[in-house]
């Protein structure tokens, strides 16, 4: 049964699951950029992270989350090494984290 539902960011169930994920602007410069959660977690499951961007059309692009806190997450988002990028340096990056 869901408990709670607010658009954009989260859902809580009566179980404790709390499932929150969305989209970030972000540059793509391989740096390591930490976001604040919309809901506390105790522990988390599953953090996942993709890409969305139009202007890097032949390189290979990646994000990865390194670690997630009770209140927030990580996130690294780069491009192949070898390629120079010439792209407007900032792209979406869409997110899930899964927990309790």
């Amino acid at each position: 049964m869901l408990v709670g539902l607010v658009f954009g960011g989260f859902w809580v169930f009566n179980n404790g699951l709390i499932i929150q994920g969305g989209n970030i602007g972000m540059p793509v410069n391989g740096g390591t950029y930490t976001f604040v959660l919309p809901v506390p977690l105790n522990f988390a499951m599953i953090a996942l992270a993709t890409p969305h961007t139009t202007d890097i059309p032949d390189i290979v692009v990646t994000t990865y989350i390194p670690y997630v806190t009770q209140t927030t997450f990580a996130v690294v988002y780069d491009y192949e090494t070898g390629h120079a990028y010439s792209g407007q340096g900032s792209n979406q990056l869409w997110w899930m984290i899964i927990g309790a």
